[in-house]
């Protein structure tokens, strides 16, 4: 069995898994999923996550914000609603994209002005959390590339779900790939219940092991350097 993962994003408010939430998590906890970050990506679903991770404490975390498909129900009153979430101890996650989005460009365009700067640049407090699309990422330079050249470093690395979206086909992987993953003797019983309709948090034990392919290390590796990063940087019990 894998060390402690942490989902740091998973759409458990979707009403996909009202029926059956507690099997949905029980099968994450069978693979060694700890901890999930609950994704609040309107008001609503926002306030949703909150009552899960109240329901959950210690295991759920639950994020507020508004997605950019959920904007145009913005009021005059969500901001004030907003804050009020993120003044809850359960909720860890503020997303406050628009002055993340614009720093990082600032930055970036002073690095792109000069003739030295090349395809890769490094940003020394962002994180990556590659999802199931990384099983079909076929371009020569992506990010399955980009992890066997070791261009993104272990302590830069979480993992995420974004259940009940993102499956991770390890059938699209390059067969190396999949007899590496194969070759990890992982718990796949409970990765039958997740699917291109639904998948599930306990995916992440998947993604895990993708990501230990590409790098070359073994599961245990990735599982424990993505949980230590997650617990830094979401400061967690």
């Amino acid at each position: 069995m894998l060390p402690a993962l942490v989902d740091i994003g998973a759409n458990l408010t979707n009403r996909c898994f009202q029926r059956d939430l507690p099997a949905v998590l029980q099968r994450a906890r069978d693979v060694s999923v700890q901890k999930i970050m609950v994704t609040g990506t309107s008001l609503r679903a926002s306030r949703d996550a909150l009552k899960l991770a109240r329901a959950h404490p210690g295991a759920l975390y639950s994020t507020a914000g508004i997605h950019p498909h959920d904007a145009k129900f913005w009021t005059d009153d969500s901001l004030q609603d907003l804050e009020a979430l993120l003044a809850r101890p359960e909720c860890i996650h503020p997303h406050d994209a628009k002055t993340w989005t614009d720093e990082s460009l600032q930055e970036l365009e002073k690095l792109v002005a000069h003739p030295e700067c090349v395809a890769v640049c490094g940003f020394p407090n962002v994180f990556l959390f590659p999802v199931g699309f990384l099983c079909k990422d076929k371009r020569p330079n992506g990010v399955q590339w980009m992890l066997e050249q070791r261009l993104i470093p272990l302590d830069r690395l979480m993992v995420e779900s974004d259940a009940p979206y993102m499956y991770p086909n390890i059938k699209k992987l390059p067969k190396e790939t999949q007899e590496a993953v194969a070759n990890f003797s992982l718990n796949m019983e409970n990765f039958q219940h997740c699917g291109y309709k639904r998948n599930e948090p306990c995916s992440v034990a998947v993604t895990a092991a993708v990501i230990a392919a590409c790098m070359g290390v073994g599961p245990d590796v990735v599982a424990q350097a993505t949980t230590e990063n997650a617990t830094k940087v979401f400061k967690l019990g």
